[in-house]
């Protein structure tokens, strides 16, 4: 927005503490929770809060790194979770602290051994974020791309994109209709405030620029969905992959780009192919509603003579109570009516300031903006009628377009 905007506490609202969240990413497959020594006696996978399940060795790395590292929001891709275990994952995660959606994978076609592929996780601390009231999550793309609704502070409503996009094998038209129904979801989106983060198997224009490569599939399809989306990456040129690509991305609608910082990238375990993609994020408060009120005085210029009198009154009372101690102890010169004579000079003189201040808005508001027992509206004498014209057109230049000579004549 142009120009300076009025301040919380010059409008009277509420003001709030900035707080700093952190966003990350991290594509580590196999979040499965593996039924426990003799498990297998039960039905099912359990709540995740009991005995009949554990973390399995993904699953736990990424606890523990979200834990770990105090991570707000984390999205996990190529999850590969099955439907019949989404119950203790989401158990598992809720001991951790945090609260999880998102979408299950798919046995793969073909697969004879169950193998599933596919999967995004989105988790969120409950103690900082909160899922806006009443909405539900909407799977774009099955296995791929979800999208739910995050207040990350009492008056900010993200909308979060969860995307796992196929990979360089995928056929070109699989590609294109991802890609596609994550571009018409967002441009379809009412939010002001949007997030897309994930593997998206994608490189941007400026990456390929600096490397001198040609686009694929899905780098073209990355460019446009950030022109079309007005996104921005959040990345600093460094790889996510072991094949050097920066294929592991967070985007943020243009207009917030002010309240990120930049994406840094962070080492993973040894035993998958991608990095840790994170930013930190500040908001203007609390996901819990708490704000601080300041209250909002009476400017100086509108106060009336009653109200000057009063606090020069106390202003006074509170000069002799208070500073006659200092005022009159050794390491001071001056007595005490020299002091509380030079003070009440100053208030004079900031009081005379304030009035002519006062009048001075007054004289430059608009007639049409005056009251109607507003002295200063009344006529004043056109003393540019009888200046030359050198000195008109002087004053043409500085005070902008002049109304039509018809319009002017009662004034003259």
């Amino acid at each position: 927005m142009l120009g300076r905007t009025r301040s919380a506490c010059e409008e009277g609202d509420a003001v709030t503490r900035p707080v700093m969240l952190k966003v990350a990413t991290y594509n580590k497959p196999g979040q499965h929770m593996e039924k426990r020594m003799g498990g297998s006696r039960n039905k099912g996978h359990g709540t995740g809060r009991d005995l009949a399940t554990k973390p399995g060795t993904g699953m736990k790395t990424a606890l523990e790194l979200a834990t770990a590292d105090s991570f707000d929001v984390y999205v996990a891709t190529e999850t590969r979770t099955r439907e019949e275990e989404w119950e203790a994952v989401r158990g598992a995660w809720d001991m951790a602290g945090y609260e999880i959606d998102g979408t299950c994978g798919a046995i793969k076609d073909g697969a004879t051994s169950g193998h599933t592929v596919g999967g995004v996780t989105i988790a969120w601390r409950k103690e900082t974020i909160r899922r806006k009231q009443e909405t539900t999550t909407i799977v774009i793309v099955p296995t791929r791309v979800v999208q739910i609704e995050l207040e990350i502070d009492t008056a900010t409503t993200v909308s979060v994109y969860e995307v796992y996009m196929p990979m360089g094998g995928a056929t070109k038209a699989e590609t294109k209709v991802a890609w596609k129904d994550l571009r018409d979801a967002i441009l379809a989106d009412a939010h002001e405030h949007i997030w897309v983060i994930g593997d998206m198997n994608a490189v941007t224009k400026e990456w390929r620029n600096q490397r001198g490569s040609r686009p694929g599939e899905a780098d073209t399809q990355l460019d446009n969905i950030l022109e079309a989306c007005q996104l921005t990456p959040l990345g600093i040129g460094v790889a996510t992959h072991a094949d050097g690509r920066k294929i592991d991305h967070i985007l943020e609608d243009n207009s917030s780009r002010a309240r990120y910082s930049t994406a840094i990238v962070m080492p993973a375990d040894t035993d998958t192919d991608h990095s840790i993609v994170c930013v930190e994020i500040t908001t203007s408060a609390k996901a819990d509603g708490i704000r601080e009120q300041r209250p909002r005085g009476q400017p100086l210029h509108e106060w009336e003579d009653a109200q000057y009198k009063k606090y020069y009154e106390n202003m006074e009372a509170w000069q002799i109570s208070e500073g006659k101690s200092d005022m009159d102890s050794e390491t001071h010169e001056a007595s005490t009516e020299e002091c509380i004579h030079t003070i009440e000079e100053m208030q004079q003189a900031m009081t005379t300031a304030a009035k002519k201040l006062d009048e001075t808005r007054r004289r430059a508001k608009p007639q049409e903006e005056r009251g109607p027992n507003d002295s200063s509206k009344e006529k004043q004498p056109d003393k540019w009628a009888t200046q030359g014209t050198a000195t008109a057109d002087t004053q043409k230049k500085k005070r902008g377009p002049q109304k039509p000579e018809s319009n002017q004549s009662s004034y003259t």
